[in-house]
């Protein structure tokens, strides 16, 4: 710990996959996977506020020979604050920064996946803020509103708002109602095939 309200993480995995010859799109073909990924984390509590900023890194590099191969990578930067406003009363902040890299090459031969055969980067940005208030022991208000930025489509944004109602005093069985506007970004291959 770096300070007593603060606790400090950090780690680093590899793994790598080897896969036998097998048949894929009607050509032989071995497979190798390397994967590392890296994190940093500090968490911290000071009063009634409580909040975390994350930082961590997937990197990939997959060879299927003689199909494809291609290597990925993100970084995604995120926060987040809560803050206790009272016994029923609480709400947060956050954000995130998410960058993704994707390099694959394919054979040009007959019958050979075609990839998308270049360099390709896409960021996304984003925010929250969240609101929960306890009216009652059994009755809870949720609301959230969220916004995005993607380098790929455009910027949109998200909102719910939601009732809980705890049917017993244990809270076992909990009915919620919500309304909400939602937002989902399609998969790159997706975007690049209807744009085609």
């Amino acid at each position: 710990d770096i300070e007593e309200d603060s606790r400090l993480s950090f780690g680093l995995a590899y793994t790598r996959m080897t896969f036998g010859q097998g048949q894929a799109i009607g050509n032989m073909s071995t497979k190798t996977a390397d994967m590392v990924r890296t994190y940093a984390r500090i968490d911290r509590t000071k009063g009634d506020v409580t909040g975390y900023l994350q930082w961590y890194n997937n990197f990939e590099h997959n060879d299927e020979t003689p199909n494809l191969r291609y290597t990925a990578m993100e970084n995604v930067l995120e926060g987040q604050l809560d803050f206790h406003l009272s016994d029923k009363h609480t709400a947060s902040v956050g954000g995130s920064a998410n960058w993704m890299f994707m390099d694959q090459r394919s054979s040009d031969k007959p019958g050979y996946v075609n990839g998308i055969g270049e360099s390709r980067s896409e960021a996304l940005v984003g925010a929250f803020v969240m609101d929960r208030y306890k009216a009652t022991d059994r009755l809870e208000f949720e609301a959230q509103l969220r916004g995005d930025f993607y380098t790929e489509t455009h910027a949109d944004w998200a909102a719910r708002l939601s009732a809980m109602y705890a049917l017993d005093e244990a809270k076992q069985h909990v009915v919620r109602v919500s309304a909400a506007k939602a937002f989902r970004t399609p998969f790159t291959v997706l975007r690049r095939a209807s744009q085609q």
